[in-house]
This record gives C-alpha cells, structure tokens and sequence, in this order.
C-alpha cells in the first residue's frame, strides 16, 4: 500500500492502521515465535540500533523552539518506533517466507504502476503537459520522494523481469519509466538507471539476453524522452534547472556542520541556512545531501554510523547472493537510495518529513538486508 501514498489524500489512515493493527499482531506473534532472540544475534540490527539510539540522543543537545518541544519530540519518537518495527517486519518476513518474497515485490510493483498511471492522469488533467513538473497528488507530494519511490518500484520490476521473463513486467515498467522522465528529477533518474546493470548482473542473466533486455528498458525510456520533447520542446531545458545550486548549499552546510564537527547539531535542529547566488539570496531548507546532512546533525559519529548501516546491510545481501542463492534485491535498491540521497537529503528520522518515502526508498531494503543475515545465520557453516 506504499506507493498508492503518491496519490492516496493527504490522510494519515496508514499510519494509524498500521500503529493499532499490523504492529502489536506481528510484534505478538514475532513474540509467540521466539523470533527476537534470532534478531538480537545480527550484527546489522545492533548497528541500526546504535545508531537509532544515536540519532534519539541528538534531542539532548538540538536547538529547537521551547514551546514546540513536546510535539517534536513525540513526532520523533513515534517515527522511530514505526520505521524500526517495519524495518523488523520486512525482515522476518523475509527470513520466514523466503520462497514467498517475489509475490510481495509483485505487488509493490504493481501498485506503484497503477499509482503512476492515476497520477500522470489526473496531474496532467489539471497541468499543461509535458512541460509541468509532475508531482504527487496524494500523501506524498513532493516530486523528488514521489518520483524516489515509482524509481524503487522500477528496480523492482526490472529485477522480476530479469528472473521470470514474464512480459508482464515489462508492460508494468511502461507507466513507471514514463513518470520518471515527467518528474523531472535528474538525480533521481540517474541513480535508477546506474542501478539497473547492477539489479541486471544480480539477476544471473544470460548475458546476450541482458543486451536485449536492457535495451527494451531504455527503448521506452527514450521513447518518453522524444516524445516529451516532441509535445514541448521548451521541456529539455527543464531538467538543467536549479543545478548551479546543489554546490553554493553544499559549501554552505559543510561550514556549518564544522562548528559541531564530532555530535553535530542535534536532529532537530534547523536544517537550512542563507546563501547568496550571483548576487540574489537564496534559502535552503536542508543539505542536499545524505553524508552532509549526518555531518550536521549528528557530526561525524553519525556520518560513520549511516556509512557502517549501508556498508554491513550491502555486504550481508551480497553474500546471500553468492552463497546462499538468494536474490540479492537488497543491493540495487540499497545503492539506489544511497546514490538518489546524495543530491537531495532525507533525514531518516527527523519529524518534519513524512516516513512513508523513507520506507519504501530506505528501510524496505534495508529490511530486506536484515532478513538476508538472518538466513546466512542460519545457514550450514559451510555457506557463511
């Protein structure tokens, strides 16, 4: 039900379904089963606990407004508590349902198709097209998240259709790669399609049948791309907006993590800044980038704890791989949200974003990661 937040109203009904439903039922059966004694023993779930502990500890020393506190502070909390318990959930089902994975990732994918079709639909009923900059209509609006989570799906997708053949999931990737190139989000294109080799080698494809396959994906993204410019030729010049800044904001937040180098400035204290570009002031709402924004929030202790998050969490799903013969989906989609987060921040915790992107675009495959330690785990020694 993720991807149908880009365009699902602006509701918070998922949360708390989520918050009374999904999460005391498998958290008691997780009990039941003795399943947290099997989490306790990876090494991957103790370093996210580390550095969630960390990130919690940034309250003591944020700078925030008094009498908003009290909010902030349980918004941050509750986020934790539900982005940790999916984090968990996506890994026990991983681990317990192996064989039964792809039917989730098949409905992700085409819940995100069809999202992306009622989207483009409706955004472009109301927008002149190509030329609009296409957005999320639903819960998640903005068009760099919402454009993050149809390019997940898209990894997705591809991934099954590398491992099936099934056409069906080449049809599914029509609507998704049509919205990547309305959204206009460069970074985010380019992380998608840096990935797609690397979900396409994971796959274990026939290497002329890759040739083929690869180029049927790129066949329809540059289809789209003609075609849009075609409809608008003034839409090129769209995707080469706003570049001059990323390297002004950069500097800027860089400077300003240096006065906080070791702990950072807190999670919750303000993320954005001034700078001044070609004379004309500019503001910036945060660092535009994962590693800085760790950097300023939780200095260099939280830089090393998010590289050694990713770090573990990709070699634990490489090794599935190659010993295990699992699929590896991790891996694509873990560089993916790392490669999308470097020209545009996502605070994974911080209150003032919605946590349904991050879901999907972070903690589902590092989820994902989690379970495949678990199953190495509990593996022959020999396949360690």
């Amino acid at each position: 039900m993720i991807p149908l937040a880009v365009v699902l109203p602006g509701s918070k009904w998922m949360e708390f379904f989520y918050a009374l439903t999904v999460l005391p039922i498998l958290t008691w059966i997780m009990v039941q089963e003795g399943w947290f004694r099997t989490l306790t023993a990876s090494r991957l779930f103790r370093l996210i606990s580390l550095y969630t502990v960390l990130a919690l500890a940034s309250i003591a020393w944020s700078h925030v407004p008094t009498a908003s506190d009290e909010h902030i502070v349980f918004k941050l909390i509750s986020n934790t508590v539900l982005i940790l318990h999916f984090t968990i959930a996506t890994a026990y089902f991983r681990q317990r349902f192996t064989p039964d994975f792809p039917s989730l990732a098949t409905s992700l994918v085409i819940a995100a198709s069809l999202a992306a079709a009622i989207d483009m639909g409706v955004w472009y009923h109301d927008h002149p097209f190509p030329l609009s900059r296409l957005e999320g209509i639903g819960q998640i609006d903005s068009p760099i998240r919402s454009t993050a989570i149809i390019a997940a799906a898209q990894i997705m997708a591809f991934h099954l259709f590398l491992t099936t053949g099934q056409n069906r999931y080449l049809a599914l990737q029509i609507p998704l790669l049509l919205y990547l190139a309305l959204s206009q989000s460069r970074s985010i294109l380019i992380a998608c399609l840096v990935c797609l080799p690397v979900t396409a080698i994971l796959a274990g494809v026939d290497p002329k049948s890759l040739v083929l396959r690869l180029a049927a994906i790129l066949g329809i993204l540059l289809v789209s791309l003609c075609i849009l410019y075609l409809a608008e030729p003034a839409w090129a010049s769209e995707i080469f907006r706003s570049v001059p800044y990323r390297p002004y904001i950069w500097q800027a937040s860089f400077l300003q993590a240096l006065q906080h180098p070791f702990l950072g400035s807190g999670l919750l204290s303000d993320p954005g800044g001034n700078v001044t570009i070609d004379g004309h002031p500019f503001h910036y709402g945060d660092a535009h980038n994962l590693l800085l924004g760790h950097f300023r929030a939780l200095g260099i202790a939280g830089v090393l704890a998010i590289v050694a998050v990713i770090g573990t969490a990709l070699g634990y799903s490489y090794r599935g791989w190659r010993k295990m013969q699992l699929d590896g989906l991790a891996v694509p989609l873990l560089a993916f949200a790392f490669l999308a987060m470097q020209a545009n921040e996502w605070e994974l915790f911080y209150p003032g974003f919605k946590v349904k992107e991050v879901l999907t675009v972070f903690w589902f495959p590092l989820g994902i990661a989690l379970g495949d330690e678990l199953i190495l785990r509990q593996s022959p020694p020999s396949a360690k």
